[in-house]
């Protein structure tokens, strides 16, 4: 494996879990937390709010994920963009685009997600 340059120059820094050297209450706590996420994973909302919700984290990843790159939409706008009822004029018809990449990439893991498919995020 290729060495990082913070390797080279920092050796002393390892990003690796002392998991050998973790306290019984830390191994408890850990698999508290895992019961926890099991039980709101599988948390049964009514459809209608479950959708709702899922449209709204949608919304607010896109819009935060955009603006990190200086895209200037509201959230507001950000769900006309995916209802398809926001019209952009053309010197910002880039940002709509911006936005619809990102909706799109966030849908398609969700959906292989969904499909159990398994997850592989690589660099490419």
């Amino acid at each position: 494996m290729e060495e990082r340059a913070y390797e080279q120059s920092h050796p002393w820094i390892r990003f690796r879990p002392g998991l050998a050297r973790a306290t019984p209450k830390l191994w408890s706590l850990l698999g508290q937390a895992a019961a926890r996420c099991e039980q709101v994973a599988r948390a049964v909302l009514p459809p209608a709010a479950a959708t709702e919700m899922h449209k709204l984290y949608l919304i607010k990843g896109a819009r935060a994920t955009t603006a990190i790159e200086g895209n200037t939409l509201s959230e507001a706008q950000v769900r006309d963009r995916l209802e398809g009822k926001l019209e952009l004029p053309i010197s910002q018809e880039y940002l709509g685009r911006e936005v619809d990449n990102i909706l799109r990439a966030c849908e398609d893991i969700f959906g292989r997600v969904m499909a159990g498919e398994p997850l592989r995020l690589t660099p490419d």
